[in-house]
């Protein structure tokens, strides 16, 4: 397994599981009615201010523990971190992917608020959208890693 599909592996898990603490955490604080009235945009902004640097901390985290544990199974052997054009190909197709999902999400969000939905969904469907394609790339890194070509 090469390091950038560690890394693709590292941020999928940790994306997945901020999602799903976020996603819990929102339905939560919903239910106790955290979100009504006038503050409720703001309160749903903190949440989110604090969840992206906890994101990112764990990110780096567990890609640090998928990177020593590679190199234990490696047993010592030097890791290759060359990238070529196949590489760049592959980031740029993820890319690509994250880029669809996530304007597809912003359409959606968009139509809602023009249709005179809530503006705290429409920010939730923003922000789940922005986590979707965060996956859709490294899912699509993945699999061009696995198929090689």
């Amino acid at each position: 397994m090469s390091y950038e599909e560690r890394n693709a592996w590292a941020a999928m898990v940790v994306n997945v599981m901020i999602v799903a603490y976020f996603g819990w955490k929102v339905l939560t604080m919903s239910a106790e009615g955290a979100f009504d009235g006038a503050d409720g945009p703001m309160i749903w902004a903190q949440t989110v201010l604090w969840m992206i640097p906890a994101s990112i901390v764990a990110t780096i985290i567990l890609t640090i523990v998928f990177n020593i544990a590679a190199g234990i199974a490696a047993r010592g052997e030097d890791p290759d971190f060359t990238t070529d054009e196949r590489d760049q190909r592959f980031s740029a197709r993820s890319m690509i992917a994250s880029m669809i999902v996530i304007s597809i999400a912003w359409l959606g969000g968009m139509v809602l608020l023009a249709m005179g939905g809530a503006v705290l969904v429409m920010l939730n469907i923003l922000l789940f959208g922005f986590a979707a394609g965060s996956f859709a790339s490294d899912v699509t890194k993945i699999f061009f890693y696995r198929r090689g070509y």
